[in-house]
């Protein structure tokens, strides 16, 4: 019992000790994506900064938070922000946090806000999340909602995070302005911040979350994560 007790805390502590037992999952980006016999999924990339779900990520004449370009796809097409039937960018109104600032989305979304409200959307400069490309969605089991743990062995501080948005195909190592805080990146700015190296270690525990059209607080989050933590059993240092 005293030895459960010390193993539950120590990978608590140190939460970067996964189960014995891994394979190669994909390359993405160069990055190695590994699956671990309990399910997780474990990687370490980049972090470059996702400003979608602010309220002020994207406007008119590129003054958001990010570049304009940003909210579009490789074709061109909006995706970073709501559009009307005419694929026109939806601009908030007056009441809304940032009047003329467009409605910027994330693919997480909570439905007991209509389509063109901001709350609708998780907000990146509140809520810690991670962004996954749909390539590697397709072969780890991991959905929209799941929860994360991300670590920044440069500042050795880390932060559980949900998965909120899901990124362009083939580019691995995204998260939140607000997560980036937490991991104490110096550079936050969405258009200049970042990490650019093999830096940052993230571990996504697959169907942990609610699936879409829920959120969850920054409490559930955490409480949801450090539960996952103490359901691995056994450790190895994964970091290669």
């Amino acid at each position: 019992m005293i030895q459960t007790i010390l193993l539950s805390l120590f990978l608590i502590q140190n939460p970067l000790y996964l189960p014995d037992g891994e394979r190669l999952l994909a390359t993405i980006q160069g990055f190695k994506v590994y699956l671990h016999d309990s399910g997780v999924v474990s990687f370490k990339a980049k972090f470059h900064i996702d400003a979608d779900g602010s309220p002020r990520a994207y406007g008119p004449d590129d003054k958001g938070l990010d570049a304009t370009h940003n909210a579009k796809d490789r074709n061109g097409n909006w995706v970073g922000v709501m559009t009307d039937s005419l694929k026109n960018p939806i601009l908030q109104k007056e009441g809304d946090p940032y009047p003329n600032y467009y409605v910027s989305q994330t693919t997480l979304f909570d439905d007991k806000y209509p389509l063109h409200d901001t709350r609708r959307f998780v907000n990146s400069e509140k809520i810690p999340y991670i962004a996954l490309p749909p390539d590697l969605l397709a072969l780890s089991g991991i959905v929209i909602g799941d929860i994360a743990y991300v670590y920044n062995p440069l500042t050795q501080k880390g932060s559980y995070a949900i998965f909120a948005d899901i990124g362009r195909e083939g580019q691995l190592g995204e998260g939140s302005i607000y997560l980036a805080k937490l991991l104490g990146i110096p550079n936050i700015d969405p258009r200049t911040g970042g990490l650019d190296g093999e830096d940052i270690h993230y571990i996504v525990f697959p169907k942990s979350g609610l699936g879409n059209g829920k959120h969850r607080t920054i409490a559930e989050i955490e409480q949801v994560g450090k539960a996952k933590m103490l359901g691995i059993n056994g450790a190895v240092d994964i970091l290669r």
